[in-house]
């Protein structure tokens, strides 16, 4: 749960600090970006804020607040608002030679394991729904969690820095 937290922040400050990057006209705008929905109070500020652009941080800060971006589909959405490519993560941290099984794929089933043991951990107390035994978590699962996401973040940051660059 400690370590979904800790990647929860990670995207969390990433989207904050791209997304500001995009705003600054530093890094190239993507399309997810140019639709996102803006408030008409948020608005009003940022035209009375003039060359002030706080506002924008706090706009991305109150929008993703209550949004938790660990799962699969999140982390997916949110590389593409962020012109971060998913399949370069999926390649650097899950490519074994001659496998059947696409990096992409094992990226998805990596963070939903991980999404789902953190459900359960939160919502259940650690127990399954079916029959309220505790889910196992061993030494090696969690080993595995904090080597896979530190190769995640670790990669992400790779490519947030090579976009600085560009």
């Amino acid at each position: 749960m400690f370590l979904e937290s800790a990647f929860d922040f990670y995207l969390h400050e990433l989207t904050k600090f791209g997304l500001s990057e995009m705003f600054a006209g530093n890094w190239q705008k993507t399309e997810k970006y140019n639709n996102l929905s803006v408030k008409m109070s948020i608005v009003d500020r940022a035209l009375n804020a003039r060359e002030d652009s706080a506002w924008f941080l706090e706009f991305v800060d109150d929008f993703y607040r209550e949004i938790t971006l660990v799962s699969y589909q999140s982390v997916k959405d949110q590389m593409n608002l962020l012109g971060l490519n998913l399949q370069e993560v999926a390649d650097a941290v899950f490519y074994e030679r001659d496998s059947s099984v696409k990096t992409k794929d094992k990226l998805e089933r990596c963070l939903k394991l991980l999404y789902h043991q953190r459900n359960v951990i939160a919502h259940q107390s650690g127990r399954r729904h079916a029959d309220a035994q505790r889910e196992e978590i061993t030494k090696d699962m969690v080993e595995q969690y904090i080597n896979d996401v530190e190769k995640i973040v670790g990669k992400i940051q790779g490519l947030a820095r090579q976009k600085e660059l560009d």
